[in-house]
């Protein structure tokens, strides 16, 4: 009895280890948030004196037309409100016939008071487009 129950636990083993499972490959899923734009890393650095510098780096999915920042919309945080406000915006740039796109910025702000940065990025290949907004973390304002 013992060696039957043993056979048929593992035939039944052999059966469920061949059977089709469900994966994320049967699932047209895309790895990034569009087909243009991969991700866009930011970095914001209270340099001093109440001038904070940006720095950003937009990443497309492959070579495109055109990559970039329409704008760099500059955020305080409004502790009244308990919200980010708008502050400022500051021009973008773009590079032509690349995979990514560097810059950086600079402002005055108040010092004590939290800023940060939010990309407007965008992305051409031929007929198409892309574009995305990334938000980077707040710093106090020296």
């Amino acid at each position: 009895m013992k060696k039957r129950i043993t056979s048929l636990l593992l035939v039944l083993l052999l059966v469920v280890s061949v059977m089709p499972v469900a994966s994320a490959n049967e699932v047209q899923m895309t790895p990034y948030a569009s087909d243009y734009l991969s991700g866009c890393a930011i970095t914001i650095v209270p340099a001093g004196n109440r001038k904070i510098t940006v720095e950003y780096t937009i990443y497309g999915t492959r070579e495109m037309t055109e990559i970039g920042a329409t704008k760099v919309q500059i955020q305080k945080y409004d502790t009244t409100k308990g919200a980010w406000v708008n502050y400022t915006s500051l021009a973008g740039s773009s590079t032509s016939d690349d995979v990514s796109h560097s810059a950086s910025v600079s402002f005055y702000g108040t010092a004590g008071v939290e800023y940060r940065a939010v990309i407007y990025a965008y992305a051409e290949r031929g007929a198409g487009s892309g574009s995305s907004t990334y938000d980077s973390s707040g710093v106090v304002c020296k």
